[in-house]
């Protein structure tokens, strides 16, 4: 798919001789089972992230009633025979299971195992916490939160700029940063705002004055992460391999951002053909033509509002691949074997960070 490689010597490169396989895809990754992510499980994190997968944070007393129910023996001996309600909650889970599509494949790996409905308890007890802060907005990585912003958070609402922009600083701060520190590299994978998203693709300035508003290391960049929005309904994700002038397109409406996509990937042409080459010398010009290439094998969502959980879902699934690659190994961005999104998960896991963020900083109980 791309050529460009990583060395812990050099970072990220094109090799010299390396063959061109567009479509091969022979990376180390060919036999992994496919998976339902939330896109954050397969990035590490600080410990004190451990919570918001498991959902510690949040204590409900039915919770406490449930348990009771577990440890009470109806008699000395020890029941062999399901009840009727639990025969009755083992078919909901295995319906649960039918929708997710886990019951066809066991090699299919969950988030730990969920249960939808507790997702949905515990994302619910987390914005009801959240509302009770008393500051109607915050600031949280650079990007100001409003207590509304959480509600997009809820089960059927649509992800809106600041919280898309939330989730990019959090993951710049506590994954991409981490990585080029250690091997000693600067402004390699490079995320942009949503805000910086519109502004390439809408606005009529030129190259030169965009640089001046633009994050001045875009040219510099190996890799650049582009959240891509139509105007206002639907969120579609743009990965930009940049020695390799290919631009890869993931949609979980399939198709429904071609256009939108083609039109920024023009005004990425043209701010690179004239912020890149006016720092080189004439014989290192390059004609920058960058070839749109959409993933079908992208997860698709399955209603109309969950666009947005997918970009940050499938960012993170990318940045973990960017991350991590093996030495001098190819890189798989095809995300074939990414066979759903747990949605439900990742809102719970943002939710769960902007609380942890705020009893830091003292505005929210523990």
């Amino acid at each position: 798919m791309i050529k460009t490689v990583f060395s812990k010597n050099k970072g990220f490169y094109i090799p010299n001789g390396y063959e061109d396989i567009d479509e091969g895809l022979e990376s180390e990754e060919e036999n992994i089972a496919p998976i339902v992510t939330n896109g954050f499980d397969v990035l590490q994190w600080p410990n004190g992230f451990n919570n918001l997968i498991a959902g510690n944070d949040v204590n409900d007393e039915s919770d406490d009633q449930e348990k009771e129910k577990e440890v009470i023996p109806t008699n000395s001996k020890l029941r062999t025979r399901l009840s009727k309600q639990e025969r009755k909650e083992l078919r909901k889970a295995k319906r649960e299971q039918r929708k997710l599509g886990l019951h066809k494949n066991k090699n299919i790996i969950g988030i730990n195992g969920s249960n939808p409905k507790d997702e949905r308890q515990t994302l619910k007890l987390r914005y009801d916490k959240g509302m009770k802060v008393e500051k109607s907005s915050f600031l949280m990585k650079e990007t100001t939160i409003y207590k509304e912003d959480l509600y997009t958070l809820q089960v059927g609402e649509w992800l809106n700029d600041n919280i898309i922009t939330y989730c990019y600083s959090m993951l710049y701060e506590l994954q991409i940063k981490p990585f080029e520190k250690k091997f000693n590299l600067k402004d390699k994978i490079v995320l942009l705002t949503p805000s910086m998203c519109y502004l390439l693709a809408n606005s009529n300035l030129l190259p030169l004055e965009l640089k001046t508003i633009l994050p001045s290391n875009i040219v510099q960049s190996s890799f650049l992460i582009l959240p891509l929005n139509d105007g206002g309904s639907h969120w579609s994700l743009l990965v930009v391999a940049v020695a390799d002038a290919k631009v890869f397109a993931y949609d979980s409406l399939i198709g429904s951002n071609e256009e939108e996509s083609k039109i920024l990937i023009k005004k990425l042409n043209f701010f690179f053909n004239e912020n890149y080459n006016s720092s080189k010398p004439a014989k290192k010009h390059i004609n920058w033509d960058f070839k749109y290439i959409p993933i079908k094998s992208a997860p698709q969502q399955k209603n109309e509002y969950d666009c947005g959980i997918f970009v940050i879902a499938l960012t993170c699934v990318i940045i973990s691949k960017l991350i991590n690659a093996k030495e001098k190994a190819k890189i798989d961005l095809s995300l074939k074997e990414v066979r759903d999104v747990d949605t439900i998960s990742s809102r719970n896991f943002i939710m769960g960070s902007i609380l942890n963020e705020l009893a830091n900083k003292g505005l929210i109980n523990d």
